[in-house]
């Protein structure tokens, strides 16, 4: 019931063995490589988070505090165009329902139920 060392040491399983391992420390290299080039090469969308983008690098937190504001807003997208609208309807009925009373105020407590006690 012990290791059989005699079959480790021949020349044809050493080969295999390096064999797997130089394959499988290329293939981590060129996994870390393809990373590498997928992260510097993909960006967030940058109308919608280019002020999160803008307070990513480095020198936006080496600003102050002002010129940090003035790069947020130069980076946040522009304003949206108003469209021509129509003019609102007339309403030519009275409401149907008049409410006289407001409603009683409730009391004042805990909006979760088990902190009522």
């Amino acid at each position: 019931m012990g290791v059989d060392t005699e079959t480790v040491t021949d020349r044809g399983s050493s080969n295999v063995v390096l064999a797997v391992t130089l394959f499988l420390i290329v293939a981590g290299c060129a996994l870390s490589v393809i990373t590498w080039w997928f992260w510097r090469n993909t960006h967030p969308d940058p109308e919608a988070l280019a002020p999160l983008d803008v307070m990513s690098a480095r020198s936006f937190r080496e600003q102050g505090p002002i010129e940090q504001r003035r790069l947020l807003d130069s980076a946040r997208p522009t304003a949206s165009v108003a469209v021509e609208m129509d003019p609102p309807l007339e309403v030519e009925s009275e409401p149907v329902d008049e409410v006289d009373e407001p409603e009683p105020a409730r009391p004042v407590g805990p909006i979760d139920p088990l902190l009522g006690r």
